[in-house]
């Protein structure tokens, strides 16, 4: 049975996997986020992104891009606030409370970006029977 599951991907894929990255597959990845999620350490939401990409557009692109296709450092954006919220009204306890990440918008483009092309492939590394939680 092991020998029926493939493990990597067709010439297809990594031909989908490994081509340069697009500012329209920049732009597809902003304006496919919620608009109001949680902001990251700099405060910001998506929907200053989305509402102002005639200014910002070009400065954010060129920074996804310099980090999807030239492995440019991303360090700077790539902070992440672990914080916790009530569920509940009793603080008494810690099981009512759930931790959120606020990362930043311009890391969730990058992470957006590659998680929307690996998609496309992820038929070929996950079998059917795993991927009970994949959309399709």
């Amino acid at each position: 049975m092991a020998s029926e599951i493939q493990h990597t991907l067709s010439e297809r894929g990594w031909i989908l996997i490994d081509r340069e990255y697009t500012a329209s597959e920049i732009h597809k990845a902003i304006f496919d986020m919620a608009p109001t999620k949680a902001p990251g350490i700099d405060g910001l939401l998506a929907i200053f992104y989305q509402k102002y990409w005639d200014t910002v557009g070009d400065s954010v692109t060129k920074a996804c891009l310099s980090c999807l296709n030239d492995g440019e450092s991303f360090e700077p954006v790539n902070k992440t606030l672990i914080t916790l919220i009530l569920k509940s009204q009793q603080v008494e306890y810690m099981s009512n409370f759930h931790p959120i990440s606020l990362c930043n918008v311009t890391y969730k483009i990058v992470a957006k970006t590659l998680a929307n092309r690996l998609y496309g492939v992820m038929g070929e590394v996950i079998s059917d029977n795993q991927s009970a939680f994949i959309p399709g």
